[in-house]
């Protein structure tokens, strides 16, 4: 920036004339910087949101769907032999288990090692010390993946052997204090057995040996009778028909020792599922609520930096706040969006066999039993309007949250924001409604199936409600429910805006110092003429 030495001859504050005189242009360029800056803080509050209401659409998708919902619980008559889970497949009902044997794993244990001068084993002892003297020889080990051969000889220590023989495919330990190897299979069952073979005047040294005091326990598969049919297992868990059961303990093979299991629907697990799905559900809408109807910002505008430097940290940042949270106060996208979500809670679905009727938002069709349903002229259904008549028309019943005990409290009874959000009648965390019969409860434990088809049928309801907002188009992103592109022209176009007042604030700025430039070299001149004058006269 050029230094400019101003009102010299004429002792006027150039800088302030000049400041005043284009006091309108950078009054515009200020509106603009503060309008970016309030559509950069609205910009970020509907990222922030945008973020939720994508987390909340995701986590429904799942909900629309039968896996979300085969919650099963199983118990076993005792166990101490046996732990069961059960999985979405697994039949519902009871049935009988005997357990006849546990797995077990080879398991070698050697005798006692003695060195020739009684001192005590450790892992430095070598099989010399050991009484061998048969020089360079080899021990074998044969597991399932083949033969690993180990080469030894009398300077070969107890220690290097652990190693090799954990290399080979066994697990192998040397106990010091009681001067004994331990090698056994890394696995249990009958297929992860071991063996090992090679020179018996090494084996015999290590105490591996029968001759030698060695002690083998056999490999052996676990082995169930369930229902009647026999199943084996190298391990102790077993796979079947939905079950996972583990079996710790022995029943014997009499009918009357079978432990009974019992699988039946998690009905406190269901209950959890749901209430878990209206907490993010009431979490979101409140929030969205809470902003629709935040308090007016009336009079606040993003702060100049003149302004900031007459203003404390704690009162710029009360002042933004006000700014910010008022943000999205009226806001006609996210009232659409909210009316899109409590419509859509609120609306009835229509059930029928435990199955609902389903708008695919794909074909834009809906569905009963994944069919596309068509009317009495076999023209398909795609209005909501020929969906009820077909529905009342064809022994479908409608259900609402309502129908299980789940309402709002509405405008007078609800907390501030909150009249949107739902409630469990029932629901001992909830203080609202805890008080009220559990009808929720009562319908899980009674009819499951109706519970879980409406779950369905509401969440794919909601789905497509948040999906219609989050279609791409010119103005938006895809998975976007605001006017992102939109927003990022418009800030662009700030952005080339102010450039241009800056431009022109640039220009007219040096148009006026010019003026009073030449305004100053005028009064110069006359100033000197004056000078000559009055001394040309004598004065």
């Amino acid at each position: 920036m050029a230094i400019r030495m101003t009102g010299l001859v004429s002792g006027l504050d150039t800088d302030s004339i000049v400041q005043e005189l284009v006091s309108a242009y950078a009054t515009k360029k200020d509106d603009s910087v503060k309008a970016q800056t309030k559509l950069s803080w609205k910009q970020d509050a509907w990222k922030a949101l945008n973020t939720k209401i994508y987390s909340l659409y995701k986590k429904i998708g799942d909900f629309r769907y039968d896996s979300a919902y085969n919650m099963k619980k199983t118990t076993v008559s005792d166990s101490t032999k046996a732990t069961i889970t059960a999985g979405s497949n697994a039949i519902i009902g009871t049935q009988s288990l005997q357990i006849l044997s546990t797995a077990k794993s080879e398991y070698l244990t050697g005798g006692e090692l003695k060195r020739g001068d009684n001192s005590e084993i450790t892992g430095k002892t070598t099989l010399g010390q050991l009484g061998y003297s048969d020089g360079a020889n080899t021990i074998s080990v044969e597991t399932k993946d083949g033969t690993k051969e180990i080469k030894v000889d009398g300077s070969t220590t107890l220690e290097e052997l652990v190693k090799q023989f954990n290399d080979a495919g066994v697990t192998a330990n040397l106990d010091t204090k009681n001067g004994r190897l331990f090698v056994s299979a890394k696995n249990s069952g009958t297929e992860n057995a071991f063996k090992l073979g090679g020179s018996d005047s090494v084996l015999k040294a290590l105490g591996l040996t029968e001759d030698s005091g060695a002690n083998r326990v056999e490999a052996e598969d676990a082995e169930i009778i369930l229902n009647g049919a026999t199943f084996k297992s190298s391990t102790n868990q077993f796979n079947v028909n939905g079950l996972t059961i583990n079996v710790t303990g022995v029943t014997g093979d009499r009918p009357e020792d079978a432990l009974t299991i019992t699988t039946e629907t998690d009905v406190s697990g269901l209950y959890d599922k749901i209430k878990d799905f209206l907490s993010d559900y009431n979490d979101l809408i409140n929030e969205m609520t809470s902003l629709y109807n935040a308090d007016t910002a009336k009079g606040y505008e993003p702060l100049t930096s003149d302004e900031k430097d007459a203003m404390s940290e704690s009162e710029i940042e009360k002042w933004e706040a006000k700014i910010k949270d008022s943000l999205l106060r009226r806001d006609t996208t996210l009232s659409t969006v909210m009316s899109g979500m409590t419509n859509a809670m609120a609306s009835a679905v229509y059930m029928k066999d435990g199955v609902s009727i389903n708008y695919n938002s794909i074909t834009k069709t809906y569905q009963y039993n994944g069919e596309d349903i068509v009317d009495s002229s076999g023209k398909t259904i795609t209005t909501s309007a020929q969906m009820k008549i077909y529905a009342n028309a064809n022994g479908f019943k409608a259900y609402n949250l309502s129908s299980f005990g789940i309402a709002t409290l509405g405008y007078l009874n609800a907390e501030k924001n909150e009249y949107n959000a739902y409630h469990i009648y029932g629901d001992e965390d909830d203080t609202s409604t805890s008080g009220k019969a559990d009808q929720l409860m009562a319908m899980l434990q009674s009819d499951p199936d109706t519970v879980v088809g409406f779950m369905k049928g509401l969440a794919n309801n909601l789905y497509n409600a948040i999906d219609g907002q989050m279609k791409s188009t010119s103005l938006s992103s895809a998975y976007v429910v605001y006017n992102d592109k939109q927003m990022a022209i418009e800030y662009s176009d700030y952005t080339s805006t102010i450039k241009k007042w800056d431009k022109k604030l640039e220009e007219m700025e040096e148009y006026y110092y010019k003026k009073f430039s030449a305004m100053e070299t005028a009064l110069s001149k006359l100033q000197n003429q004056t000078s000559s004058l009055t001394g040309l006269l004598g004065g």
